[in-house]
């Protein structure tokens, strides 16, 4: 089994919280794919990646690049498949239900 640590990005962005404006609310309730941008692994729910800082292990995308037991959280995610980094954020292709 592969573990990717992910590299700790220098800024966290406080998003946390934010309340879902109403014209947002339909995107919002699209089923969202999730894959590599790069290679189009797509990930299976098991926590491969694990905080340099605390050492937790999680799943990255059940957290959404934050880790579950400390304040680190991450831009970039490193694909289990093909070893590469890329933006968390390019990861989800929001799907048509």
């Amino acid at each position: 089994m592969e573990i990717a640590i992910e590299a700790r990005d220098e800024k966290r962005e406080e998003d946390l919280g934010r309340e879902i404006d109403e014209d947002e609310a339909p995107a919002k309730r699209r089923r969202r794919r999730i894959r590599c941008p790069l290679c189009e692994w797509e990930p299976d729910g098991k926590p491969y990646w694990i905080c340099e800082l605390c050492h937790a292990q999680f799943d990255t995308f059940e957290t959404h690049a934050s880790c579950p037991e400390c304040p680190n959280r991450w831009k970039h995610t490193q694909c289990i498949g093909c070893n590469r980094m890329s933006l968390h954020e390019a990861w989800y292709e929001d799907a048509e239900e």
